[in-house]
């Protein structure tokens, strides 16, 4: 329960990286709106060192990106525009990664402007989320089958330990050899390992 708590809570840092709102071009002017009211086609800009609201392309400006908090990457990637800013926005997926920017992104020391190419409920980051939140409600074929056995095996096995422990009671051997062998048995029976590998 505490490993799967640790996971929930990875999740909602997941959620806050996203910013909620979006710079929107509209021709020289820029109005503040919400990443759900974000259309595909639209333009926004990422002033310097902020989090990118939406995936997109670079169709304005140079930067470095750090990807980290998405892809895992450790060095920021360099971003360039297209060379064509009025390609159609569902070829995104096929331009080369110097193109493209993923939501939760942060931006480096240069203003980009970004064409975006998916709504915010269909984002990088938004997919990740409902991966890792489907991989949590979901159990295995063999995690059900696991949980159903450690009902019975854990308790089994820690009173049969117990019972072992007080062996020297009823046989002719010390308390050491009797808690050796409890312990032993304790360890090679690793209900432990049985109870969370699986999760």
């Amino acid at each position: 329960h505490y490993a799967m708590s640790k996971a929930r809570k990875s999740i909602s840092a997941l959620t806050e990286l996203a910013p909620k709102t979006a710079l929107l071009k509209h021709g020289d002017e820029l109005k503040e709106v919400k990443i759900e009211n974000l259309k595909q086609g639209d333009v926004i800009v990422v002033k310097p060192n902020s989090t990118i609201a939406a995936d997109g392309i670079v169709i304005e400006g140079n930067s470095n990106v750090n990807q980290a908090p998405i892809t895992g990457e450790s060095i920021p990637a360099d971003k360039v525009p297209v060379q064509d800013a009025g390609l159609d926005i569902s070829n995104a997926d096929k331009l080369d990664q110097k193109y493209r920017v993923f939501a939760g992104s942060i931006n480096g020391s240069q203003a980009l402007n970004i064409k975006v190419s998916k709504l915010s409920t269909d984002s990088t980051l938004a997919r990740l989320i409902q991966l890792v939140n489907e991989a949590q409600t979901q159990k295995s074929p063999t995690q059900t089958f696991t949980d159903k056995i450690q009902k019975y095996y854990v308790p089994a096995v820690l009173i049969l330990v117990g019972l072992l422990l007080f062996a020297f009671l009823i046989f002719d051997e010390s308390f050491g050899q009797s808690f050796y062998r409890a312990m032993a048995v304790l360890v090679a029976a690793s209900p432990c390992a049985l109870a969370i590998s699986t999760p």
